[in-house]
């Protein structure tokens, strides 16, 4: 008896090592087959968003031949939102919804914003239950690759149709980890170019990622002082920049820059302030050398809708009309860009102060759509002066962090009330280059802002010395 139940024991035990080393095999397989598939899904994504992009470049060069100016903004949405099914079997249906991030205007228009679809069609059935696992087994290898192994009882056999029994046993691989390895850093990059031309601008470098970390190694963060540096550089005063004018002494940006500058107009300035925004986007926008060469402007007024059905319309909450962006949303391009820099300057005098609420997210979903008319050779500049609290904070992080894929953005936060803090989270590094925080309304009509601004944003400034762009 002794002897039949060791044979049993030993036949049982091959069967189930046999039983182990397939499972072990077939997670390889899987997990291998897992990496491939997502990297041909990640290869498709970024293939198709190439594509998409040319498409618009080439509709938008189609339209030059033919010798007509018009400006096209495509719908953009957001993702799918999806509501859990209605009923776990039996028949339920589940929603699918999504808003519109940016209106079309002369552009593709929206997709259907809301889709139903059935789930857990199946009868009601009387499952398999099966009881908790038990422990694992001991790996067969601490790294370097091994198996282990568990079991669990059946509790309740299947009925009527029911789910059959899920496996009682189970095994997988273990260990499988180059015995721990953190990531391997390339060196450091060359220094990039200065920021600014004087008061001070900052040179960056980083250390890519050579190789990822392996198992339980970790990688230092890429923001963080073992992968990214900034240094000062260009600490001379801009005095020599200076240029005469009949309002002060102003810096002349020269760069070859597409510059998008949205103007906040909500009620919260307050008359004062409204008068004085007009004076510091004024002295901006006359000091910008416009030119194919240099400076491309474009001026945005923006502040909010100002009931809740004119809310829901402006971020395309499904069921909403689609609005005016002026009449309901009180958003309005004054300017698209143009190399004609004075002229944009002319058309700030007689702008009427919408005097709303605060849709920053908007302004600058269209800020984002503006950058497809921009150069491919050319740096993109979005400025955000403004001084009230975004209607919606989640959404604004959401629209700052897709304009910040494409264009540095720098916030320009005004007045005692102007939502500090909230800039300083969606702020770029270093912050000190991309928030030019100016406390007083009456402070906005100084020259020291204006080419604070100015020198915080062009690298060529038009110097007094050789009446030429320097870097």
């Amino acid at each position: 008896t002794g002897q039949t139940d060791l044979a049993t024991a030993t036949t049982d035990q091959v069967s189930s090592e046999s039983s182990s080393n397939l499972k072990a095999q077939q997670h390889t397989e899987v997990s291998h087959e897992y990496g491939t598939t997502m990297r041909e899904c990640c290869d498709e994504q970024n293939n198709l968003k190439s594509e998409i992009c040319a498409l618009e470049k080439i509709r938008g060069e189609l339209y030059k031949m033919r010798g007509w100016e018009v400006f096209i903004t495509d719908c953009e949405v957001s993702e799918w939102a999806v509501d859990k099914c209605s009923d776990s079997c039996g028949g339920g249906y589940l929603t699918k919804s999504r808003s519109v991030m940016v209106h079309p205007v002369n552009g593709m228009a929206c997709p259907p914003l809301e889709l139903k679809e059935s789930c857990n069609t199946h009868h009601c059935p009387i499952d398999c239950v099966v009881g908790e696992w038990e422990g694992w087994s001991g790996c067969s290898a601490e790294c370097g690759g091994g198996v282990r192994s568990r079991m669990r009882p059946v509790l309740m056999e299947m009925k009527y149709d029911g789910q059959p029994c899920e496996d009682t046993e189970e095994a997988e691989g273990c260990g499988s980890q180059s015995c721990n390895k953190e990531c391997e850093l390339a060196d450091w990059t060359k220094w990039g170019t200065c920021t600014q031309a004087c008061w001070g601008g900052t040179n960056r470098r980083d250390r890519p990622v050579l190789n990822e970390a392996v198992g339980t190694g970790t990688c230092p963060e890429p923001a963080g002082e073992e992968r990214l540096q900034f240094r000062k550089c260009n600490t001379l005063p801009c005095s020599q920049f200076y240029q005469e004018t009949p309002t002060g002494k102003f810096l002349k940006c020269a760069s070859k820059l597409d510059l998008i500058i949205l103007m906040d107009g909500s009620g919260s300035l307050g008359s004062r302030g409204w008068k004085n925004s007009k004076k510091l986007v004024t002295n901006l926008v006359s000091n910008l050398q416009g030119g194919d060469d240099h400076v491309k402007v474009a001026l945005q007024l923006f502040s909010g809708p100002t009931t809740w059905d004119d809310y829901e319309k402006c971020t395309g909450v499904k069921g909403a009309a689609v609005p005016d962006m002026e009449k309901d949303c009180h958003i309005s391009w004054v300017k698209h860009l143009s190399n004609d820099t004075m002229g944009v300057a002319k058309l700030v005098g007689d702008l009427q102060w919408p005097e709303a609420t605060t849709l920053t997210s908007v302004a600058l979903a269209e800020a984002e759509a503006e950058l497809m008319y921009g150069r491919e050779d050319a740096a993109s500049i979005v400025v955000v002066i403004t001084d009230g609290k975004p209607m919606s904070k989640s959404r604004t992080t959401e629209a700052v962090n897709a304009l910040k894929a494409k264009a540095r953005v720098i916030w320009v936060p005004v007045g005692p009330g102007a939502p500090v803090e909230f800039v300083e989270e969606l702020a770029s590094l270093p912050k000190e280059e991309n928030i030019i925080q100016i406390d007083d309304f009456e402070k906005l009509s100084w020259s020291y802002f204006t080419n604070k601004i100015i020198a915080q944003s062009c690298p060529e400034l038009v110097s007094n010395m050789f009446d030429e762009a320097l870097h």
